[in-house]
């Protein structure tokens, strides 16, 4: 039985399948092993990757750009232990295009992206680049609407061609939103915010979690998930229920709470 090779994925949109089969009773497709979800790039070479391994494979129409991306699919090599296969995180959509150079870095480049109120703006990326290309990269991300700065590599930095980019997690091209707690994303296929507990001056019989919740899937949109447990003591065991809504839901739901608060406390109806 052959095992999965290490496949030439991306995390991108994926819009192909591909099985692979191993042999059985003089059959090349007797067995289906695995299913791997892949982008148009990686097609070809996912395919010679799993032939070499010695899989015959299949492609067919899979995913529809927005569901699936390239990497996810099932491990089934091992009929005891079948795993699920989860695409790598997708490659930061840059804003501008580098030189192809490949040759040692001297600079590197910090590039940051500014918005209204933020004087120092959003540290997005580092740029590395050799002699001959910093001027042409630093006028790459100025045509870009980002402020680049150069810094010069320390003797013991680790090497790096000209056109290597490292994307901060914590910038905004990272396609994390701004409120992202960075942790796991890419295993839950969510980005969450920090849970906040909703606590009252005294112990309260119920428990409120609130959180920001999105899909990481393109298009996707911020949703608010509540959280309610009943920890006092009404029931045998602690009921919880969960519900999420979309943000301008949330924000007329929170309106109406004020507005029935200040009517308990005497205030404005």
């Amino acid at each position: 039985m052959s095992t999965l090779p290490t496949l030439p994925v991306c995390g991108r949109p994926a819009t192909i399948r591909i099985e692979a089969y191993s042999p059985l009773d003089g059959q090349p497709y007797g067995t289906l092993d695995a299913s791997v979800y892949v982008c148009p790039s990686h097609a070809d070479q996912t395919a010679t990757a799993l032939q070499e391994a010695g899989f015959a494979v299949h492609r067919l129409a899979g995913g529809d750009g927005t569901t699936k991306r390239c990497g996810d699919g099932l491990d089934a090599t091992d009929p005891a232990d079948i795993r699920t296969l989860t695409a790598p995180a997708a490659p930061a959509e840059l804003p501008f295009t580098l030189p192809a150079c490949e040759q040692p870095a001297t600079i590197r480049i910090e590039a940051y992206s500014t918005a209204p109120g933020e004087p120092t703006g959003s540290l997005d990326a580092s740029i590395y680049a050799c002699g001959p290309h910093v001027d042409d990269i630093l006028a790459t991300i100025r045509a870009a609407d980002m402020n680049p700065y150069r810094v010069l590599l320390a003797p013991d930095s680790a090497p790096r061609v000209c056109g290597y980019v490292h994307v901060f997690a914590t910038g905004r091209l990272s396609g994390h939103p701004a409120w992202c707690d960075l942790s796991n994303c890419e295993r839950r296929r969510e980005h969450c915010s920090p849970v906040v507990e909703v606590d009252g001056v005294h112990r309260e019989p119920l428990i409120i979690h609130v959180m920001l919740i999105q899909s990481v899937r393109p298009g996707a949109v911020p949703m608010l998930s509540m959280t309610v447990v009943d920890g006092g003591g009404r029931a045998p065991v602690p009921v919880s229920e969960h519900m999420m809504m979309p943000l301008d839901q949330a924000a007329v739901l929170a309106d109406k709470i004020r507005s029935l608060i200040d009517a308990a406390i005497g205030g404005a109806r």
